[in-house]
């Protein structure tokens, strides 16, 4: 196809291939240029690679000498670093702590105990407990041997004593387990007071510590602060028999909760065992007291206590003026009994009791007694007449014992004695044993003796019983 002009003749044909041939001319320039890239791309990530290949193996070797050169330092240049470290984080708790809290040389107090409190709430806030290391006495005989210097350190002065360790060669791994043992660090942490002119001043003072620190830790030996109203109270509560968890309820309750509580219920029970072992040395002596300050809130009431050769008490017997009266309205019959052997001490407990007009038991007299011989017996009697005017019962029960029975025949002759229905019962469940299982003869032998009502029935009965059963 041709076009014409003026100016020249175009071949549109001609026109077109040749531009077609041109652009697979770019294109193909282009697609080298783009493998090039690709190709010279590719040389540059190997040559990275490489590279970063070559850097491994220099920061392995460069760790290897390092580590060979740590293996090379000395163990004294590692604890060197070690301390230094303790060091520093200790001092950072101490600059922690307020500094109306923090003390320092030529600081002043009134009494070396209060030079000791303020160091050991010092202890608490930083994390460590104090303990008195040393005192020196004054040489002055006008002074009498006073105190005059205090050394507070912290409780892990000193060196860990190893003599209790085995020298074994070969080393066992072993499961470690929780102990309360102090490991001694040999801590230079302390605190000098020293007294002049009635005027406690701290003389000498290191803060710094060697071992890790627990602020706030509430459960040291030197934390473990009970005062002594809460001792008072468990006294009082010790007294009635509370349980130590109960105790631990109600004075933390008080204090503010279990976080506010410097002690645990085990501090609780040590300290009900120290009333325990008080108790049981001057027990006797507190119940002549407590006896004694009865008689002289009312004179009418009456107490006496036997003594043996070594001058122990041996029994004491008691009564108050209600039971008196009590005796001297319904003390025809009277019940004496000493089964009751259940108390800590193993001493017979001997209550004189009888029955009101309504019915209802009431003492006459107590009495503990150390053995049941007939002395003893007949002291007890004597004594109880003396606190009743002199009126003799008209009738005395008690169990079947001859020691006690040799004494009611001397101090009461003009009683009638009659055994205890119980012990009869109990003493023929004892001796004849299955024999009572025979064609109910336990039921009958229980209806003749509960239900008898004169002495003539009881007689019949009891033989036709016996020839019935052929017993």
């Amino acid at each position: 196809m041709y076009f014409e002009s003026n100016d020249r003749t175009v071949d549109l044909f001609n026109l077109v291939h040749t531009r077609i041939q041109k652009d697979d001319i770019n294109i193909t320039i282009n697609l080298q240029e783009g493998m090039r890239q690709q190709i010279h791309g590719e040389r540059e990530e190997e040559d990275e690679q490489e590279q970063e290949q070559e850097d491994v193996v220099n920061n392995t070797n460069k760790n290897t000498s390092q580590d060979q050169q740590t293996e090379q330092l000395e163990e004294e240049d590692v604890e060197n670093f070690l301390e230094n470290e303790r060091i520093a984080s200790s001092q950072e708790k101490v600059s922690e702590i307020d500094s109306q809290y923090v003390p320092h040389e030529g600081m002043e107090f009134s009494t070396s105990s209060e030079g000791h409190k303020f160091f050991n709430y010092y202890g608490y806030l930083a994390g460590f407990a104090v303990v008195i290391a040393h005192h020196a006495r004054t040489q002055s005989r006008k002074r009498n041997n006073e105190i005059i210097r205090i050394t507070y350190k912290c409780n892990r002065q000193g060196m860990q004593d190893t003599s209790k360790e085995g020298n074994t060669q070969e080393e066992e791994i072993i499961a470690e387990r929780d102990t309360n043992v102090l490991v001694k660090t040999n801590c230079k942490c302390c605190m000098v007071i020293s007294e002049r002119k009635g005027i406690w001043r701290v003389t000498r003072l290191q803060l710094e510590h060697n071992h890790p620190m627990s602020p706030g830790a509430k459960y040291f030996r030197a934390h473990k602060n009970m005062t002594d109203q809460e001792k008072k109270m468990i006294r009082t509560l010790h007294e009635c028999n509370i349980p130590t968890k109960k105790m631990m309820y109600l004075l933390s309750f008080l204090r503010g909760g279990l976080g506010a509580t410097p002690y645990r219920d085990k501090d609780i029970t040590n300290y009900r065992g120290k009333i325990s072992r008080e108790t049981n040395q001057n027990d006797m002596m507190q119940a002549l007291m407590y006896l004694t300050k009865k008689k002289q809130e009312d004179p009418s009431f009456y107490f006496r206590f036997l003594v043996d050769s070594t001058h122990k008490v041996k029994c004491i017997f008691w009564t108050d003026p209600r039971s008196i009266r009590y005796y001297q309205n319904f003390g025809d019959c009277v019940s004496f009994d000493t089964t009751y052997l259940t108390n800590k001490y193993r001493m017979p407990f001997a209550p004189f009791a009888g029955i009101t007009g309504h019915g209802l038991t009431c003492i006459f007299g107590c009495a503990l007694i150390s053995d049941e011989t007939t002395d003893t017996f007949k002291w007890l009697f004597q004594t109880f007449l003396e606190a009743v005017g002199g009126k003799e019962p008209i009738s005395i029960m008690t169990d079947q014992d001859g020691a006690m029975r040799s004494a009611i025949a001397q101090i009461f002759p003009n009683a009638s004695h009659r055994s205890c229905v119980f012990h009869i019962k109990y003493k023929a469940e004892l001796k004849c044993g299955r024999r009572l299982d025979k064609e109910n003869l336990r039921e009958e032998f229980k209806d003749i003796i509960d239900n008898s009502l004169t002495k003539e029935e009881f007689e019949t009965l009891w033989q036709q019983m016996i020839q019935k059963h052929e017993i």
